[in-house]
């Protein structure tokens, strides 16, 4: 069975099976960092607060990450506000409604729980994208910022590998 894990240059150079021919083409670089946008609510930007530095620090958070960024702290202050409304009101609410017959009184489930589970799915989806949780951070894919690559270096004899 084939691995669907694809080799990366540095290993097929270093096992003499690279070809320059059949590289893909390098991606674009972009500026790091991205700057918190103003229209995010208090609870958005406290999470962007939280979670940005630490993006940052792993080389993951880039400009063009901005609205990525932005979309998954607006979903998480959706979520805990629908939390919070589901703590205050509870899972299941008495609604009261008037029919032929008289007043009816019929318990139902609270709106809040549905709005909470499609906030939290797509808050998920973006964190997934920005390689937020344990599962999905192997997955990104980050490039050193030094344009030196040791294993070449050591190959060619060239750097500190020199004699």
């Amino acid at each position: 069975m084939r691995s669907t894990r694809r080799t990366s240059d540095a290993t097929k150079k270093a096992q003499g099976t690279f070809r320059a021919a059949r590289t893909r083409p390098q991606s674009p670089q972009y500026a790091p960092g991205a700057t918190r946008p103003k229209y995010l609510s208090k609870l958005a930007k406290a999470e962007w607060n939280r979670i940005a530095p630490i993006l940052e620090e792993q080389g993951i958070l880039q400009e063009i990450d901005q609205g990525l960024l932005a979309s998954y702290c607006t979903y998480y202050a959706n979520w805990q506000i629908c939390e919070a409304e589901i703590a205050k009101q509870g899972m299941v609410l008495m609604v009261e409604s008037s029919t032929r017959t008289g007043r009816t009184v019929k318990p139902t489930s609270n709106p809040a729980i549905r709005n909470s589970l499609s906030f939290h799915r797509a808050m998920l989806a973006a964190g997934t994208k920005l390689g937020i949780s344990p599962l999905d951070r192997p997955r990104i894919e980050v490039k050193p910022n030094d344009e030196s690559d040791l294993l070449q270096d050591f190959i060619d004899g060239v750097g500190e590998f020199a004699d």
